[in-house]
């Protein structure tokens, strides 16, 4: 049972008593955390559970579930109670992939006046990231990220066959289908991005660097598809801290910088049905991206429509390469959706901006951190 839930999440944890379990949710701020119980469920340990933001989803597993099928009312959370191990199997597979979609961006945003802190920020930090992926890469660093990872799932034997295609099969023109195809390893690159994890980045730069290489060729050969007719729509699910939410519709413009990569279909139905399978805490929100790119415009950061390469061919996926710059033009809240849909569009890493709050004021606002799951800082707004 363990192997096959390895092959999905590869953080595996068995607790006895509630005493550790709460205390190993305490440590695990940054990562969302899946639940599973294995026996008949107790509704004031879920209550406890339940309550807590990193928690994404709970899982029942026991031999008389129609005993339990009373809570799922009560928890929005307990996605499902089986005594079928396929059936949960296949529950948390497709909640897991529905999170990464949705959850594994980080977001920085600044609104200035002349923008020259934030564009230095952004700046300094894209460099140094080019630094790991623009370049060639070499022996010795596919060797050391064929250690690292390893090292990484030693102890995950689901991972080990995987492992060994992985080194027969890895370089610039398998990179894109190994990122959407095994998601302990993507979901270990953006980790590493979104934690700014220098030590991890430097150990995986040659699969970062095969990424990069691989979708600079296909953006190339995307952007040609679109020149007569430029502007394409995308569309991405997105949970956000409500706190963050509530800053962002103050000011009718904002810039958002995403440090890991993300990645947005052309379908509004596809983004929809991933984050209607993520239930939010209760301070987070669900939100739709809409984002306009117009493919004439020169010094984004790279994106290519991944639907060939992709495990994932229903999904008419476009991957967006880490580091991408958007300015928030408008955020539409209607009731009827129920899911504000916040309008987006690319932009390039370097730009100036002139921001208004919604009272027609200038604002100067120093950079501040945005994470979806945790509000960590205080928002810093001088009105001048």
């Amino acid at each position: 049972m363990q192997a096959h839930l390895r092959s999905i999440l590869n953080d595996l944890f068995v607790f006895k008593d509630l005493g550790h379990l709460e205390g190993k949710v305490q440590k695990l701020k940054e990562q969302k955390i899946f639940f599973i119980f294995n026996g008949s469920a107790d509704k004031h340990l879920i209550n406890r559970i339940h309550r807590r933001a990193q928690v994404a989803a709970i899982y029942v597993y026991c031999k008389r579930p129609h005993w339990d099928e009373h809570l799922r009312p009560i928890f929005p959370k307990l996605k499902s109670i089986t005594n079928d191990f396929g059936s949960l199997w296949k529950n948390l597979k497709n909640d897991v992939h529905a999170y990464e979609k949705v959850d594994n961006a980080r977001i920085i945003s600044s609104i200035t006046q002349t923008s020259n802190e934030f564009s230095e920020y952004q700046d300094n930090l894209i460099r140094l990231w080019a630094s790991y992926y623009n370049r060639e890469p070499s022996y010795e660093e596919k060797e050391l990220l064929l250690k690292t990872l390893s090292e990484y799932f030693y102890t995950n034997e689901s991972m080990h066959n995987v492992l060994k295609e992985f080194k027969d099969t890895i370089g610039p023109t398998t990179a894109i289908n190994w990122y959407t195809r095994e998601s302990l390893i993507s979901r270990l690159v953006n980790h590493a991005f979104r934690t700014s994890d220098w030590n991890l980045i430097e150990k995986l730069r040659y699969f970062i660097g095969c990424l990069y290489m691989q979708l600079t060729l296909e953006h190339s050969l995307f952007v040609k598809r679109y020149h007569e007719n430029p502007f394409i729509t995308l569309y991405r699910g997105q949970l956000m801290n409500r706190l963050d939410f509530d800053r962002l519709i103050k000011f009718s413009s904002r810039i958002l910088f995403l440090t890991s990569f993300i990645s947005a279909s052309f379908q509004e139905h596809v983004a929809m049905n991933f984050i209607n399978a993520c239930e939010p805490s209760y301070n987070e929100m669900r939100l739709l991206f809409k984002i306009i790119i117009n493919t004439d415009l020169k010094g984004t950061q790279l994106y290519a429509d991944i639907t060939h390469l992709s495990t994932y061919v229903h999904e008419e996926e476009v991957l967006i390469m880490s580091g991408a710059t958007f300015i928030v033009t408008d955020i539409l809240l209607n009731t009827q959706r129920k899911v504000p849909i916040v309008l987006m569009e690319l932009c390039p890493n370097q730009q100036e901006y002139d921001f208004k709050g919604d009272n027609g004021d200038s604002f100067q606002v120093t950079p501040e951190l945005f994470d979806p799951a945790e509000n960590r800082s205080q928002s810093r707004i001088s009105q001048s």
